[in-house]
């Protein structure tokens, strides 16, 4: 898994902006699985409170690869699930990991380049997974 550095800089793609595809979070369409309209629709709520506002096709999770790659060919690096990084949180007891990268179920904050999460290594959710990472 890549250093929570490492993760930001494949995710940033040489932006500085709130996700890589810019500042406007419907120019997420087609990057990512994010919080949404289905997800809404699916959930039986009212109000798109904190949601993107458009459909991904996707309520829940994604299958991997069905949303188009950054500028640098990455797929999935915002939205879908939480990444573990394997940074640790030192200061916290019990010890906790750091998350990036957003998923389909939180919110448009979480899905930005900069949302740094965390929790604890043994915490299981539908909502956390990894990124295999190869050093050439």
């Amino acid at each position: 898994m890549p250093i929570e550095a490492e993760w930001e800089y494949a995710c940033r793609v040489g932006t500085t902006t709130r996700f890589f595809t810019g500042d406007d979070s419907l120019s997420l369409k087609g990057y990512a699985n994010v919080p949404d309209e289905d997800l809404r629709v699916k959930l039986g709520e009212s109000a798109s409170n904190g949601l993107f506002g458009f459909d991904d096709g996707y309520a829940f999770t994604a299958p991997v690869g069905q949303f188009k790659a950054n500028t640098w060919g990455l797929q999935d690096m915002l939205g879908n699930v939480l990444e573990w990084c394997t940074d640790k949180i030192v200061e916290s007891t019990p010890s906790k990991r750091v998350l990036r990268g957003g998923s389909y179920n939180l919110s448009i904050q979480t899905c930005r380049c900069a949302y740094r999460g965390f929790s604890r290594p043994d915490g299981r959710y539908s909502y956390t997974g990894f990124r295999v990472f190869v050093m050439p």
